[in-house]
C-alpha cells in the first residue's frame, strides 16, 4: 500500500499539502533550487513517461512528498514550536538526489527522524520528545530511546551501530537502534523497473535486508553490548514498478534482538509490536 493510498490523497493533492505546512512554518518563500518546488512543479505537468527528463524528479517526489505527508500527518506543530520549525527547515537544505550526497546529508537525516516521530506518535507511543539519543517514546509509562541513522555504505555499519549505541547509553534508556539501508543497498539510487508479482519482490527485498543483518549479526552484538540496545531494527524503501503499471513507495524491516534476559525481552517485546504497525506501507520480518 503507498503512503499516498493511506493518506487518502493523490500525489498533486499531498505535494500540495506538505508546501502549504512548510509556508504554515514560515518557509514558503522558495527560489527555484528549492528541491520541493521543482518537484511540486513536474508533478503539476501530469504523468511523465520512463525516459523523459523529469522522469527521476518525478520518483524522488514520490518518496519525499509521501513522507513528508506522512509526518504532517501525525506530527503538526503547535505555534511557536521553534524546534519543530528548525527540524523542518533543515529538510530543505539536501540535492533532489541522495545519491547526490553520499557523505553528509542534514536534511534527509532530519527527514528520518521526523519520520520516525511521526510513527510513534500514530502508535501512540507518546510523548514524542526530539532528545538523545535522537528522540525517546513512552510506552506504558515506560520511556525509550531511538536513535537513527542513514547508513550510506555497508562498510559504516560499524561506525553507526557503534555510535548510536553510545547515544543510547548516555541516554540511560532502554532503546533501539534504527538502521535505514535504502542508500546502503542501492549507492545508485535506482527504482526497481521490472515490474514483478509483489510476493516475488517482498521476498527479494527481505532477503537482501536479512542476508546484512545477518551477515553483520555477530559483530552487532559485540558493538551494542552493556548500552541498553533492545534490538537493531534495519529498514529499506524502495521506488518499484508495480505489476500493474504504477509506481510507488514500499519499505520492508527486519530486526535483530540484542538482549536476553526477561527484563530486557519484556520491554522489546512490548514495544516491537505497537512500533512496527506504526509504519505505513511496509511489510516486516523477524531475524
Amino acid at each position: 500500500m503507498a503512503i499516498d493510498r493511506f493518506l487518502k490523497r493523490n500525489r498533486i493533492e499531498n505535494a500540495k499539502y506538505v508546501i502549504e505546512k512548510l509556508r504554515a512554518l514560515g518557509l514558503g518563500q522558495y527560489s527555484d533550487p528549492s528541491r520541493w518546488m521543482k518537484m511540486l512543479r513536474v508533478l503539476e505537468r501530469g504523468p511523465i513517461e520512463y525516459g523523459h527528463k523529469d522522469f527521476y524528479i518525478a520518483l524522488e517526489a514520490e518518496r519525499d512528498f509521501q513522507y513528508m505527508g506522512f509526518v504532517f500527518e501525525h506530527l503538526d506543530s503547535e505555534p511557536g514550536d521553534s524546534e519543530f520549525s528548525q527540524r523542518i527547515r533543515k529538510i530543505l537544505k539536501d540535492p533532489i538526489y541522495p545519491q547526490q550526497n553520499l557523505e553528509l546529508s542534514p536534511g534527509r537525516d532530519t527527514q528520518l527522524e521526523l519520520f520516525l516521530a511521526a510513527i510513534c506518535r500514530r502508535a501512540e507511543l507518546g510523548p514524542v520528545v526530539f532528545k538523545e539519543p535522537d528522540l525517546t517514546c513512552c510506552l506504558w509509562n515506560s520511556n525509550y530511546g531511538i536513535a537513527a541513522k542513514r547508513i550510506k555504505n555497508i562498510s559504516a555499519i560499524r561506525k553507526h551501530a557503534k555510535r548510536a549505541a553510545d547515544q543510547i547509553a548516555r541516554s540511560g534508556l532502554p532503546g533501539i537502534i534504527f538502521l535505514d539501508l535504502s542508500l546502503a543497498l542501492n549507492r545508485e539510487n535506482r527504482p526497481a523497473l521490472l515490474p514483478c508479482c509483489n510476493n516475488r519482490y517482498r521476498d527479494e527485498a527481505m532477503f537482501s535486508l536479512r542476508q546484512v543483518v545477518g551477515r553483520h549479526e555477530s559483530d552487532i552484538r559485540r558493538w551494542v553490548e552493556g548500552s541498553g540496545v533492545l534490538a537493531i531494527v534495519a529498514y529499506k524503501a524502495d521506488l518499484r514498478h508495480h505489476s500493474d503499471r504504477e509506481w510507488g513507495l514500499v519499505g520492508f524491516s527486519c530486526w535483530l534482538q540484542t538482549t536476553w534476559n526477561l527484563e530486557s525481552s519484556c520491554l522489546w517485546e512490548q514495544f516491537a509490536g505497537p512500533f512496527l504497525r506504526g509504519f505505513p506501507n511496509q511489510e516486516f520480518l523477524t531475524n
